[in-house]
């Protein structure tokens, strides 16, 4: 049985995965580097740290990484993230034996297409995937987020492809190393004040804790994550004068999938049924936080997140529906059998005229970004639309351009 994924920026190869995926072995590590500080000269970030402690929580959450072997290095330099690199790769060393092993390592900050900025020092993406490359772990996997860090994806044998296939066999584990980075080589990655992180590893979190499973089987294969952190950063970029297309490459042998998360068991979770595949955007009901924004690959597809109440807008075409969910440790909430409050999108009216059966219209925005990474000058862009909205349809085209200088 295979299923084919839709084509887009990245690079890929051949990849079969079991038909009962098993989650992370239990001889898994993970290590997080979060710095907010880039080189003097870069904007601080808000929430870069915040993200690498959030990937390390939901891996171990969902993913069930022993609390000893999660490791966290925050707002440190270069000497700090090769000293933990090689303390990682001993213990692996030491204690993976023969059996199924697996290193995650997640990177958030500053950086360039060739090195991570780190508190005003730089080290080189190269070091990294090195350093990734050569650790004792059957399975590697990399994530990288981070201005231009498509640059590191770029994998000794690889070669772009349109799309890839994941064919479905019973077969045994598989070994080898994969990367996904936030943003092509030569792309910005953002941080959303909205979303309280960065676009990339928002939708990357929200995947894992379920949002990816696209088939229904209740386990977040490494393909899923990307595929839907993929199209939910490009939808959430297009808002923006740039878009972010997320990369992916592979370097892996053998036969099975990489399994990241499993959200079927979660015991100490509460899971949350969405209906249709509408954008939800989905609140903490005390700090009004949002916790996550989510367009599920199917209908019926469930997120595991930590039991208290939140409230749910169901944003669909023409309304959205509003609803109170109070989630408990082990208990499937279906929000399709609770009550909604119906919000009709307001219309638009002309004073004095009531209602118009037409409105059109055409938009025009502009932007400058100052120097965002060294030789990089003022970027201008402008972008160019037509809106058409009746009863019964709305229409809107447009068209972005960007220079640099």
């Amino acid at each position: 049985m295979a299923r084919r994924i839709p084509g887009w920026l990245a690079i890929g190869l051949l990849l079969v995965a079991p038909r009962a995926a098993q989650a992370l072995p239990p001889e898994t590590w993970v290590l997080v580097i979060g710095h907010n500080a880039g080189d003097p000269d870069e904007v601080e970030l808000l929430y870069a740290e915040q993200d690498a402690q959030l990937i390390a929580d939901v891996l171990r959450s969902h993913g069930d990484v022993r609390a000893d072997r999660i490791t966290r290095v925050l707002g440190e330099g270069p000497a700090g993230v090769r000293a933990a690199l090689e303390k990682v790769s001993a213990d692996i060393a030491a204690h993976a034996g023969d059996g199924p092993s697996a290193l995650v390592v997640y990177y958030s900050g500053h950086a360039d297409a060739e090195s991570l900025h780190l508190g005003g020092e730089r080290l080189p993406f190269a070091a990294l995937r090195g350093a990734v490359e050569s650790a004792p772990a059957k399975v590697r996997v990399l994530l990288v987020d981070a201005c231009r860090s498509g640059g590191v994806s770029r994998v000794k044998g690889m070669k772009p492809a349109p799309d890839f296939r994941v064919e479905v066999l019973d077969q045994t584990a598989a070994e080898g190393m994969a990367i996904i980075t936030s943003s092509a080589a030569s792309e910005n990655s953002m941080e959303s004040d909205r979303l309280r992180g960065s676009v990339f590893s928002h939708h990357l979190l929200n995947g894992l804790r379920g949002a990816a499973d696209r088939n229904g089987d209740g386990v977040v294969t490494l393909s899923e994550a990307y595929e839907h952190t993929y199209n939910e950063t490009v939808r959430s970029s297009g808002r923006t004068l740039t878009l972010q297309h997320p990369t992916y490459a592979w370097d892996v042998k053998g036969r099975g999938e990489v399994v990241l998360t499993r959200t079927a068991s979660r015991r100490n979770m509460g899971r949350l049924r969405l209906g249709d595949e509408w954008l939800y955007l989905i609140t903490d009901a005390q700090a009004g936080a949002l916790v996550a924004e989510v367009k599920p690959p199917r209908a019926n597809a469930e997120i595991a997140l930590p039991p208290k109440r939140y409230r749910v807008q169901e944003r669909r075409s023409r309304a959205h529906l509003n609803y109170e969910v109070a989630l408990r440790p082990g208990e499937v909430v279906d929000l399709r059998a609770l009550p909604a409050r119906e919000e009709r999108y307001d219309r638009l009216v002309r004073k004095g005229g009531g209602e118009r059966s037409v409105v059109h219209g055409l938009f025009v925005l502009g932007a400058a970004h100052g120097e965002i990474v060294d030789g990089e000058g003022v970027m201008p862009g402008v972008v160019v639309g037509y809106v058409l909205d009746t009863r019964w349809f709305s229409v809107m085209v447009r068209g972005r351009l960007g220079l640099i200088e």
